[in-house]
């Protein structure tokens, strides 16, 4: 569902108002999921942060290099005990590098049709090495200009409100693969 309606967002199609009438919307016009997460066959990552914890799903059939190489990191723990290197109001937050700063995978996948909105979660492109990175990244609004030039490998699916208050210094305490996103349950820190 998402994948379609940022097909329509993207596209610009007319009829996709009618659509997104009928979907819950915040104020800046990021769509917000609704309800529990329905099951896919997507892998999903659960990213605990000091601020509470976030459910990501993962599109390998949109970037099926770059999401196996996230995976082996998740499972090799080198996101666990990250800071938030970044912190920009109303465009992203950006982790620091992984404990392996230089691995990278030659894989172009930046222009897999997926787009840039709030909760959008990806990794960065290097264009000195032309390759892409360990370094994550997740958006707090649309952001149309990062569109084919890093690539798109999730979208968080519960949790915005976690990602909303996350700061420059906050932590990513730990990533791990999620085996049955649908009874995953997230929560906020109070």
């Amino acid at each position: 569902m998402r994948r379609l309606v940022n097909f329509i967002i993207s596209s610009g199609l007319l009829s996709g108002i009618l659509i997104l009438g009928m979907i819950a919307v915040d104020g800046v016009g990021a769509l917000e999921p609704v309800g529990d997460v329905p099951p896919t066959a997507n892998p999903h990552v659960l990213l605990k942060t000091s601020k509470g914890e976030m459910l990501v799903e993962l599109f390998p059939e949109n970037a099926p290099e770059m999401v196996g190489f996230f995976l082996e990191q998740v499972k090799n723990g080198n996101y666990n005990r990250l800071p938030v290197k970044r912190y920009v109001d109303g465009f992203a937050i950006q982790l620091a590098n992984t404990k392996k700063a230089d691995s990278a995978v030659v894989a172009d996948e930046r222009n897999n049709g997926l787009r840039h909105v709030k909760g959008t979660v990806g990794l960065v492109w290097d264009y000195v090495k032309n390759t892409n990175g360990n370094k994550l990244y997740i958006c707090l609004s649309s952001i149309p200009q990062l569109n084919n030039k890093h690539t798109v490998i999730g979208q968080v699916v519960e949790g915005l409100e976690v990602l909303s208050g996350l700061r420059t210094g906050d932590r990513l305490e730990k990533v791990s693969q999620v085996k049955q996103p649908s009874a995953q349950k997230v929560k906020a820190k109070k």
